[in-house]
């Protein structure tokens, strides 16, 4: 259901200084300023942002913890240290840090952190307000674009987000990451042109980090051009032999090429050479994907066995509750509904019983609407199945959250699907989130229950070669699809 690349939604500003200032102002007009008081601090906080910029999390974190020891109320350095934590704790922790510093700082480093309040807390609409106001406020500054481009690109306004990406490069034409999501965002639209462009112009501006290639090897695989995908994670690699995103990406090629025992032997390696805690769990989320993708769900679940684990042995509240998820999710493709069910209630609890925010515990609720939902749907419990339907959409709705929205209309599809009233099913399928290959393959069974092959065979198709990164959804259809496609065209 996720992109691989975390969409960086930072603001912050390259700027010149004076030490004796305590508020540092670009030297540009229309460029947002940055707070601190310490000349040092800023220079780390500059090299830090750079490097996550590119997915350089690790590194970054350091530079913005060296920052925070400079000055310990610099508001974007706390910020952006949470941003590059795997850990729902710290990150939660820094973010509150930054907002109590809110009264120190400028207007826009206020909006900007507001607005990553606004999304942790799944108020989307007041995230947009937030990131309208930061390009109103500051209109020559690529980041506050960039941000607002990142915005539009998660609720797949694809085009819009063309637009803000377009205008950070005009802005700043040396630029990196607006160029980079600039390719991802045409490639969602299957413009191969124009984003193999983009792509290149970003390998030209920082041709000695990996990301660029790494981001132009997510190209050619979306196109299924595998085995030259891999030639170009390797040029990523040998920018950085450790850049886990191209390992990752390597091991994704092979399973489309059904060379899984070969993607999990890279992936095992890579997780011998693993650093951090983080990149461990990296690695092995990946081989578990691996063995999805090749219907070898025991192996898959004795992975997620082992991340629970490692979630529990570090309290890692976040990844606690997301491993229960990932395998109810498992359980309830298998079948074992019951099983399922106290894995998603569990990944509740833990977040109910944790010391985050209200208002994200009151997202994760509407969250878990939508798994009980399921499984009542999986039951035949289809009452129940509406009542928790209906409850999600309200909740969606008065938030204004899109994604949970689709997550409505998909529950509502899968209704009409149970009751065999399959243009209905479609019709809310086509309202649900249609970057997911899982609703897609739903769409297609739905053609077929009502008899039309060819439109059956069309999305087929579209999820066979959706290519999507190291998915869970997408390696519960992708040979389902395979098959279906193939007795469909006998």
């Amino acid at each position: 259901m996720y992109q691989k690349k975390v969409i960086h939604l930072i603001l912050t500003a390259i700027i010149s200084l004076s030490p004796v200032l305590i508020l540092c102002h670009s030297d540009q007009e229309g460029k947002m300023p940055v707070t601190t008081s310490s000349p040092e601090a800023l220079k780390l906080y500059t090299k830090g942002i750079n490097l996550f910029d590119n997915l350089r999390n690790q590194d970054a974190q350091e530079y913005f913890k060296q920052a925070l020891d400079k000055d310990p109320d610099f508001a974007l350095a706390h910020l952006n240290y949470g941003m590059t934590s795997n850990d729902l704790k710290i990150f939660f922790t820094s973010l509150n840090k930054a907002l109590s510093l809110l009264e120190k700082i400028s207007e826009g480093e206020r909006l900007m952190i507001l607005g990553i309040q606004a999304g942790a807390n799944g108020l989307l609409m007041k995230q947009r307000e937030y990131n309208q106001q930061l390009v109103e406020n500051y209109p020559q500054d690529e980041r506050a674009h960039y941000l607002l481009g990142n915005y539009y690109f998660f609720q797949q306004d694809f085009n819009i987000a063309i637009g803000e990406y377009r205008r950070a490069t005009e802005i700043n034409s040396k630029y990196p990451p607006a160029y980079n999501m600039l390719g991802y965002a045409h490639r969602q639209l299957e413009n191969f042109d124009e984003a193999e462009q983009a792509f290149k112009n970003y390998i030209k501006i920082i041709p000695d980090n990996p990301n660029p290639y790494d981001s132009y090897a997510e190209l050619l695989m979306k196109k299924g051009e595998f085995e030259k995908s891999i030639e170009t994670y390797k040029k990523a690699l040998k920018t950085d032999p450790h850049f886990y995103p191209s390992h990752i990406g390597i091991a994704t090629d092979l399973n489309f090429l059904n060379r899984h025992q070969e993607a999990r032997t890279i992936l095992q390696a890579f997780l011998q050479q693993a650093h951090t805690q983080n990149e461990r769990r990296v690695a092995l989320n990946a081989m578990m994907i691996s063995y999805l993708d090749e219907s070898d769900y025991p192996r898959a679940l004795g992975i997620t066995d082992t991340l629970l684990a490692m979630s529990i042995q570090n309290a890692d509240t976040g990844n606690i509750a997301g491993d229960f998820e990932t395998k109810g999710n498992i359980l309830q493709e298998l079948g074992l509904l019951d099983d399922a069910q106290l894995n998603f209630q569990r990944s509740q609890e833990i977040i109910q019983q944790s010391n985050l925010s209200a208002e994200f515990k009151a997202n994760i609720e509407t969250f878990a609407l939508y798994h009980s939902a399921r499984i009542n749907i999986d039951r035949n419990k289809l009452p129940e199945a509406k009542s928790k339907t209906e409850e999600l959409g309200r909740q969606a709705e008065t938030k204004k959250n899109r994604f949970q929205i689709w997550l409505y209309h998909e529950l509502l599809g899968l209704i009409a699907m149970k009751e065999k009233n399959y243009d209905e099913a479609l019709g809310e399928f086509r309202r649900a989130n249609l970057q997911d290959p899982y609703n897609l393959y739903r769409m297609s069974t739905a053609y077929q229950a009502k008899g039309d092959v060819t439109q059956a065979i069309k999305f087929c198709e579209r999820v066979v070669n959706h290519h999507t990164l190291n998915s869970l959804g997408y390696s519960f259809v992708r040979h389902r699809a395979q098959a279906l496609l193939d007795q469909m065209k006998k």
